[in-house]
């Protein structure tokens, strides 16, 4: 297989590993800055809007960013989301961290990227035909 893939499987882990973890932690750091119930769920509707529209972006958008373009961004957006909050307790900041963050609240990894490198490794698969290496396909 493409080194590529094996880097791409990597990171999946690694992010599905963090996304589990930080879906545990949203909610409780929400609310050891002693935000109300209410605005710990609107934290995680943040996040969940986030996901939504991030994932629409390169469905529409694909052709004129690029996918690589789209990754560069979204992992920026996630360090910034991460500065933001690490440095503020501000709910409006926070809740824009929430957004642009691309966190998952599922525990599992089910935001961009993964629409992304869905759409990237089979361009790698030195095999188009080849699944699961025991079918083929004409």
């Amino acid at each position: 297989m493409n080194k590529a893939i094996y880097l791409i499987f990597l990171a999946k882990s690694i992010r599905t590993f963090m996304f589990g973890v930080i879906s545990i932690l949203i909610p409780i750091y929400l609310a050891s800055l002693n935000y109300p119930v209410f605005y710990v769920t609107l934290g995680i509707f943040f996040v969940v809007l986030g996901n939504v529209v991030f994932n629409l972006l390169p469905a529409l958008y694909e052709s004129l960013i690029g996918r690589k373009n789209f990754l560069i961004m979204y992992s920026l957006l996630m360090m910034v989301a991460g500065i933001i909050l690490l440095l503020s307790s501000n709910l409006v900041l926070i809740s824009i961290a929430l957004f642009i963050g691309n966190i998952s609240v599922t525990g599992t990894e089910t935001g961009p990227f993964q629409s992304v490198e869905v759409g990237v490794i089979p361009k790698l698969v030195k095999n188009p035909g080849r699944v699961l290496g025991v079918f083929r396909f004409s």
